[in-house]
């Protein structure tokens, strides 16, 4: 490496996994023994459609992307999931920063609730810094 300097920073990436037990008309609770931290809560807004509510305090910079992971209790086919970066709302000073994201059924098209009894694995990555 003779005349090159070495890397001295690269992006820094914040990750906040939860995993989250499906109710009664896909409510969200979190799951046992998974801190989950970085979550508030999850909130059904209509069916098929959630807002996750970050906690407050945390150094979030840019959102980067949502995973969710669709994990049914019984046979049956997994849901499509995703987010849209206008859904993020970045923390004020009134208010914590949240996210919205949907499930999806794609034989139907249709916006679905998850069924009661399975779970979802979710990850949440913004940036470091603002």
């Amino acid at each position: 490496m003779s005349g090159q300097s070495p890397i001295r920073c690269a992006d820094e990436i914040i990750e906040f996994v939860s995993l989250w037990d499906i109710g009664a008309t896909g409510a969200h609770t979190k799951a046992a023994n998974v801190p989950g931290s970085g979550f508030a809560s999850i909130a059904r807004t209509a069916a098929g459609k959630y807002t996750i509510t970050f906690a407050r305090g945390l150094p979030i910079g840019p959102f980067l992307r949502l995973d969710v992971c669709h994990l049914p209790a019984v046979d049956t086919e997994q849901l499509d999931s995703g987010a849209r970066k206008s859904g993020f709302i970045a923390e004020t000073a009134a208010a914590a920063a949240t996210l919205k994201y949907e499930s999806w059924d794609n034989d139907t098209a249709a916006q679905t609730d998850f069924v009661s009894g399975g779970q979802v694995s979710i990850r949440a990555s913004f940036l470091k810094t603002r």
